[in-house]
């Protein structure tokens, strides 16, 4: 029978990375307490589960849990436990070809957990606020589609004005006008699609928001928004303004032309918190609780 090492706890648990996950976990629950509300809304088909933006968010959860225990796990060990077992063990079946740069990798890669801790955990961060926005967009997509469904007339509206502008150009007398049309174009087409369209075309149809105020939650977006979108940049905001993500226990800059600030890696996660709370307030307040938009019947894995 194989004998396997055994390594002993060495050093103390990080203080900082078990707030980390403790948050993280919390965020965790509040989806699942919200996705149990949801789902008593729904006749679950037998068989079938069930998805919705809760879950989407608490799977990106998961992911970035399961990185840092394991590597909070690896770090209390002497020489981070079984790691080198782990590489020798791939080195073990690698051709000769490539054993060079496996060799180079691991030893970077030692170096960087011992030597880059903080910047590795805002590398896994910045992927958080990337995935969790991406479900929020996902999400508010299908609300917008299920608004525009309720009103056929507002969609055609749109492509009467389209259609309008673009019987103008043709006679347009100069390059300016030309311009100025291709520029009302533009702006109508980013309104149905892009991000910030889809928000603000669901927020125009809240009458009455479940939440003290809608201006602040939509400054929060804005900002959780660019955040995701400079990611594109290395990490560094492309947006013609400063952002400031603040709610209740966190306070996140995002200056334009610079990378995000906070004094607590935390902050992420209390901010994707505040943006589950108003994702739910604008499916409250647009009664939408049981509708498809907000959850998806996904069949069990046989």
């Amino acid at each position: 029978m194989e004998q396997f090492p055994s390594f002993q706890q060495r050093f103390a648990f990080d203080r900082n990375q078990l707030d980390r996950i403790n948050q993280l976990m919390l965020l965790k629950g509040l989806c699942l307490e919200y996705q149990n509300k949801l789902e008593l809304c729904y006749e679950v088909p037998s068989g079938s589960g069930l998805t919705s933006f809760y879950c989407g968010i608490s799977d990106e959860v998961d992911a970035l849990v399961y990185n840092f225990v394991n590597d909070e796990i690896a770090t209390c060990l002497d020489g981070r436990g079984p790691s080198r077992q782990v590489f020798r063990q791939i080195a073990g079946n690698t051709d000769a070809e490539n054993i060079n740069k496996l060799n180079a990798a691991f030893i970077d890669f030692e170096r960087m957990t011992a030597e880059y801790r903080d910047h590795y955990v805002g590398r896994c961060y910045l992927d958080f606020m990337v995935g969790t926005y991406s479900v929020f967009e996902t999400w508010m997509t299908r609300i917008r589609n299920a608004l525009m469904e309720r009103n056929p007339r507002a969609p055609s509206q749109r492509m009467r004005k389209l259609r309008e502008l673009v019987e103008q150009y043709p006679t347009a007398l100069d390059a300016p006008q030309r311009d100025a049309i291709l520029e009302r174009i533009a702006k109508l087409m980013r309104g149905q699609q892009s991000s910030a369209g889809i928000v603000d075309f669901v927020f125009s149809k809240i009458s009455t928001y479940s939440r003290p105020n809608a201006e602040q939650d939509r400054s929060l977006i804005r900002g959780y928004a660019a955040l995701r979108n400079s990611v594109h940049n290395m990490g560094v905001s492309e947006s013609k303004d400063d952002h400031e993500l603040v709610g209740e226990g966190f306070e996140i800059t995002l200056p334009k032309g610079l990378s995000s600030y906070t004094q607590d890696h935390s902050d992420r996660t209390r901010a994707c918190a505040e943006l589950v709370k108003i994702y739910t307030a604008v499916v409250d307040s647009l009664d939408l609780a049981g509708h498809p938009c907000c959850m998806d019947v996904q069949p069990c894995n046989p």
